[in-house]
């Protein structure tokens, strides 16, 4: 039994491993289930046993992205609240990092089709 869960998690590895691959060269809707399993090595069924589609291949758990988007947050604001030497950027282009990570580690799309951006030239 112990092997069989083994197995399986390898299988699960291997399957979001070859998504991320297929996802990052033919993006979310050139990305063929085929392809994934294809780079996995495995057949299209074993795909769909483990997720029910290629979307569920990046699901990610929500309540933790977002207790790690305050980490990131409250982080900022300790940092400039308690330095008393000059930092290279101002707070703005801080929580506007942030939030732009945030987003695109939630998101699917590129950063610019969801609306994000840094400027670079934003500064103290």
């Amino acid at each position: 039994m112990k092997n069989l869960a083994s197995r399986t998690a390898q299988t699960h590895a291997r399957l979001i491993k070859a998504a991320t691959q297929v996802f990052a060269t033919a993006a979310l809707t050139g990305a063929i289930t085929r392809e994934i399993a294809r780079v996995a090595a495995v057949n299209e069924v074993t795909l769909f046993r483990h997720f029910q589609n290629k979307e569920q291949l990046l699901a990610i758990d929500l309540k933790a992205s977002v207790d790690s988007f305050t980490g990131m947050l409250l982080h900022g604001i300790l940092r400039f609240s308690h330095i008393s030497t000059a930092l290279e950027y101002s707070r703005e282009c801080y929580v506007e990092t942030c939030v732009n990570l945030f987003v695109r580690g939630i998101s699917t799309l590129p950063l610019q089709e969801v609306g994000g951006s840094v400027d670079s030239s934003t500064t103290k």
